[in-house]
């Protein structure tokens, strides 16, 4: 006589978005399967589900620009989700080394997305999702090198960046925090782009998408601090360009994996964390302990607190308003690891750059880069104020 098995879910906090994952654990525990694989990587080729139906299709879930499935392949259980161009796979199976295929399978069949040239790199951008704090997707990245737009800045500017930018350059410890501040105009994003091109060997960013949930949300902060996509690279192997990597090749394991585990830091250099939060100026002025104290408590705590103590972290907050004293607590020596302020180019600077790019027309008084820009597209700069119709960011790139 057979052995029946009886199964019992709780649909009280049923959430059809997240059911897939329900059957794949319930079946996983069925069988007894105590080996677990999960990946996430940006494809550019969407799943059908048609694609799956030679195997064993036990759920799905589709919906607008959701897709979830759970199916069975080679005694390996399999669930797939993907959204915003982000690929999820959960793998379990009774022995550790049965997934390692299915996943090369499925590597194979949605390749990762790869900049298309040299000048992109795939960017992460965190956000507020209510059912389970923060959710991500990726997005090629159109980014410069900071050589080639180093003239867009002035001398301080550019001496300030030039210390960041050196290939030689590395934060003496996690937790700190970067401001820069500047009225609109001035180059910070631009800048963002250079800097997130210039450390992405070294350092996986996230642009933080929504500052207050971040900040007001513990779950969906300590995800995106926490997660890291890189434990470690190897400047030899690493594809220049490409950011964000979460299982750079799937093979078996070997006794050369053990040696790679026991490595020296002098032999392989461990992945930092940029975390960019714009438009914040909110949280660096004087009385931000008062306007949002559990967020600029929660700020502080990550940088140089108890929270970014032995995390790898940066924090780079950008502000366009005129922020004339900043806040003792985010400003002091240790915590604020670099302060650059992004001012209006001076008369000399702006004619100079104006010169260099072959206009005739002078200005008379300091001008923004994104008038100067303005200026180069065909917007005429009258009496040396801001354009009536302005371009959007800086007009190339």
């Amino acid at each position: 006589m057979t052995a029946s098995v009886e199964r019992s879910i709780d649909v009280s906090s049923f959430n059809p978005p997240n059911a897939c994952y329900t059957q794949w654990w319930e079946e996983t525990e069925l069988r007894g399967y105590k080996h677990y694989r999960s990946a996430r990587w940006a494809t550019e080729k969407e799943p059908r589900i048609k694609m799956f139906e030679e195997f064993n299709v036990l759920g799905s879930s589709l919906g607008y620009e959701i897709f979830d499935v759970f199916f069975e392949k080679d005694s390996v259980l399999i669930r797939l989700t993907y959204q915003n161009g982000s690929f999820g796979i959960f793998l379990s199976s009774e022995k550790k080394e049965d997934a390692v295929p299915v996943e090369t399978w499925l590597r194979d069949m949605f390749p990762k997305t790869k900049p298309k040239t040299d000048d992109t790199v795939n960017l992460k951008f965190w956000f507020h999702n209510p059912q389970d704090g923060g959710s991500r997707t990726n997005r090629v990245l159109s980014v410069p090198k900071w050589e080639d737009i180093r003239s867009n800045y002035g001398t301080e500017v550019q001496e300030e960046l030039d210390k960041l930018t050196a290939s030689t350059f590395r934060p003496s410890h996690g937790g700190q925090l970067i401001l820069w501040q500047g009225p609109p105009g001035t180059g910070k994003t631009f800048a963002i782009r250079a800097l997130v091109r210039e450390w992405v060997k070294w350092c996986d960013s996230a642009y933080i998408i929504d500052p207050e949930a971040f900040l007001n949300d513990a779950n969906y902060m300590m995800q995106a601090m926490l997660h890291q996509d890189r434990q470690y690279v190897a400047e030899d192997d690493y594809e220049e360009g490409y950011l964000g990597e979460e299982f750079e090749n799937v093979t078996e394991e070997t006794a050369a994996d053990d040696e790679e585990d026991a490595a020296t830091p002098q032999e392989r250099e461990e992945v930092w964390r940029l975390l960019i939060i714009e438009d914040a100026g909110e949280l660096l002025t004087h009385d931000a302990k008062y306007r949002s104290a559990q967020a600029f408590s929660r700020l502080l705590n990550i940088a140089d607190g108890i929270l970014g103590q032995g995390l790898k972290v940066l924090v780079l907050i950008t502000t366009n308003e005129e922020v004339k004293d900043l806040h003792e607590a985010v400003s002091r020596p240790g915590r604020c690891a670099s302060h650059i302020i992004f001012p209006d180019l001076t008369k000399d600077e702006a004619n100079a750059w104006l010169e260099a790019k072959g206009k005739e027309q002078r200005v008379t008084k300091d001008t923004s880069l994104a008038e100067l820009f303005g200026e180069v597209d065909g917007f005429r700069i009258k009496d040396n104020k801001r354009p009536e119709k302005r371009t959007i960011g800086f007009g190339r790139g």
